[in-house]
């Protein structure tokens, strides 16, 4: 530098580096345990047969042609049980073997069943290890048999008014009830009983079996022996329809279901949602081979 000279300014600072945008807030799953969801439902037990009237109600509801008809229904009542993770066969199973008075757990039953090698965390893919889970659980006789059993409405009345009661694998559809999504909603359900839907429907040979509280066209019938011919009878009659009574443990409501929905919800079970196999215990044959065109009867012993 010249003798006598200035130094200059000094050099501008660098620009400062660009601002970094704000991270994301960290994933959240909005997705809630039907237990959470339904918490604050669960303090008040129904009665028999208010669940049936609430359960009617709701199906009327969402089958506006059928508000005029009468229903005649037939319960072996079971209060409902919700699920905590995916433990719907569980939960099912479970409710199956709860009646008068008696409490199964269902970390007792998911105990055995991992134990057993049935399942991981509570998933059941197999109709056959789900009948040999409930021999075992329950001690009841259980037995696997063909979906197309469910077309024979005699046998299917006969069963159920026997009490015998059946667990069944189905797609679950956004309101609980039977759908067609290939297996990839599979869902369980128990089914306890069924209602007779008609317009017309001569009731004089079911009068003295009817329990009170019975809203309307409900007609609720109690489930002794006694009654059973008269419900046969009931059933008989021309311009009747019958329909299912089903538990499943998103919802603490009856559903309310069409036999052929369910069988065809049954027979559509194939595959489950891709990438999750390593997730679950899957049969030799797969979703197909477990689930599909086969049910649990769970016997009354």
């Amino acid at each position: 530098m010249p003798a006598g000279s200035q130094p200059g300014p000094p050099p501008p600072p660098p620009p400062a580096p660009p601002a970094l945008a704000p991270l994301p807030p960290p994933q959240v799953s909005t997705k809630v345990s039907p237990v959470k969801l339904h918490k604050h439902q669960t303090k008040t037990k129904l009665t028999p047969v208010e669940a049936v009237n609430q359960a009617l109600d709701r199906f009327t509801k969402l089958n506006q042609s059928l508000a005029d008809y009468k229903f005649l229904c037939y319960n072996h009542h079971r209060d409902p049980l919700l699920q905590e993770g995916p433990q719907c066969g569980l939960v099912a199973l479970t409710m199956a073997g709860t009646s008068k008075g008696e409490r199964l757990e269902v970390e007792e039953v998911q105990r055995e069943a991992i134990t057993r090698g049935f399942t991981f965390r509570g998933e059941m893919f197999s109709v056959g290890d789900m009948a040999e889970l409930a021999r075992s659980s329950l001690d009841r006789e259980a037995r696997v048999e063909d979906i197309g059993m469910m077309k024979d409405y005699s046998w299917l009345l006969d069963t159920l008014t026997s009490g015998h009661i059946l667990l069944v694998p189905y797609d679950c559809g956004h309101n609980h009830s039977p759908a067609l999504y290939g297996g990839k909603k599979a869902h369980w359900a128990l089914i306890t009983g069924f209602v007779i839907a008609g317009k017309h429907l001569e009731t004089k040979n079911i009068k003295q079996y009817l329990l009170k509280e019975s809203v309307g066209n409900n007609l609720v019938i109690d489930t002794n022996l006694d009654a059973v011919p008269a419900v046969k009878e009931f059933a008989q009659q021309k311009t009747a329809k019958t329909y299912l009574i089903a538990r499943q443990s998103k919802s603490l409501v009856m559903g309310i279901w069409d036999i052929i929905d369910l069988i065809d919800s049954n027979s559509n079970l194939v595959d489950i949602e891709s990438g999750k196999e390593e997730e679950y215990v899957i049969p030799v044959g797969g979703v197909k081979a477990g689930l599909g065109d086969k049910f649990v009867v769970l016997f009354n012993n």
